[in-house]
């Protein structure tokens, strides 16, 4: 498309612009002709052309992948228009994500949406219940609210309703069934939704299913070959510190030791904290003397004492042997730390490879014991 510049001053023309002239003139946008580069015409008196293909090059391009992304605001604005009643919601979960085999954004969708319905449900619950009299009693919910900042009081958490349980009945259906993959998105989501619903009771389960469960692959009528000890079935920190603060919150020990199993104590998280963090620092060792020894070979250049051959050996002994001993006291130095433990500490001999490779699963004991009380320092040693 060209535009014509007269008496040398340039007029500006955006894709949106171009695209409604063309509209207007009735020229169909496949018969615009694209140059990349700009077509020289002889030029006429006072007269000049160019072309604006980049423009609408890019626009094409950018709506194209906005074309090829999954939309959700569909199917949530489908579910919302079925949550006036439980069932009627319950059965277009159902009808949506069981009946045909999901994909992964489906399935998160429709946790979503089960959240999004528990929470308007309470709000509109919440509403309901307002009166005069619940106004002037909310002065009490202040001075609570005040005595919860200054930490003189635990906030109170309400018993769930039956159609809490129903809505976590419903999600664990979902992530249960057997062409659903459970990814981590949608661990998360279910994680999510059951604090939501304060319905905590299916998450070890849920966690295990994360590592065990097999998976049957569209067309596919064999369940895929299941491996928990393999690091990417291990359950994200984020993910799991959500479901152990939960279950403390709820004062259910027997839950929350569940959970730590099985997250912070599976093996296939043991597994992913050496990919994760030994891994790099075992390679970091193994490149170090080729490091040192290119180091050395250029550093034996500025000297003529000795042969320069045996000042680089000398330099490579010396640099590997302050490398070594520096790297060793700083690994001592990170395994016997002790300040970040309160109540659960480790015991007098523990080998350091077993403290660095189970602090994850300490701490989360550590905080369980936090949960029952003895935050104050002041109060732990007193008998």
């Amino acid at each position: 498309m060209k535009i014509t510049l007269s008496r040398g001053r340039l007029i500006p023309l955006c894709s949106t612009c171009l695209t409604r002239s063309l509209r207007a003139s009735g020229q169909p946008l496949a018969a615009l002709h694209v140059h990349e580069q700009p077509r020289r015409l002889p030029p006429g008196p006072g007269r000049r052309t160019f072309t604006t293909a980049a423009p609408l090059l890019a626009s094409t391009k950018t709506q194209n992948k906005r074309a090829q992304r999954p939309d959700t605001s569909e199917a949530l604005q489908y579910y919302r228009s079925h949550g006036n009643s439980l069932p009627s919601f319950i059965k277009a979960i159902t009808s949506q994500v069981l009946s045909n085999p999901p994909k992964e954004e489906d399935v998160v969708v429709a946790l979503i949406a089960c959240k999004e319905h528990a929470t308007q449900k309470r709000l509109s619950a919440h509403s309901t219940k307002a009166s005069p009299t619940a106004a002037i009693l909310s002065l009490d919910d202040t001075a609570q609210s005040i005595a919860l900042k200054q930490g003189k009081a635990e906030p109170t958490i309400p018993s769930p309703s039956p159609e809490d349980a129903e809505l976590a009945k419903l999600a664990f259906t979902i992530i249960n069934h057997p062409s659903v993959f459970i990814s981590e998105d949608v661990l998360a989501a279910y994680v999510d939704l059951a604090v939501c619903l304060r319905q905590l009771i299916n998450l070890p389960a849920a966690f295990a299913l994360y590592a065990k469960k097999p998976y049957f692959r569209p067309g596919s009528s064999t369940p895929s070959k299941t491996y928990p000890t393999l690091p990417k079935y291990a359950v994200p920190d984020k993910t799991a510190s959500k479901a152990l603060d939960a279950a403390v919150s709820t004062k259910d020990m027997e839950l929350a030791l569940d959970i730590i199993n099985t997250t912070y104590g599976a093996p296939a998280y043991r597994w992913n904290k050496i990919i994760r963090k030994a891994a790099p620092a075992g390679a970091a060792a193994l490149l170090s003397p080729a490091a040192v020894y290119i180091l050395s070979q250029q550093a034996a250049k500025y000297q003529d004492v000795v042969d320069q051959g045996l000042a680089a050996k000398y330099a490579f002994a010396g640099l590997l042997a302050y490398l070594g001993f520096t790297a060793s006291i700083g690994l001592v130095a990170l395994t016997t730390a002790n300040d970040q433990m309160e109540r659960v500490t480790w015991l007098v001999g523990t080998p350091l490879s077993r403290r660095w490779l189970y602090e994850d699963e300490r701490a989360a004991y550590d905080r369980l014991a936090q949960g029952w009380g003895f935050k104050d320092p002041n109060m732990r040693y007193v008998l």
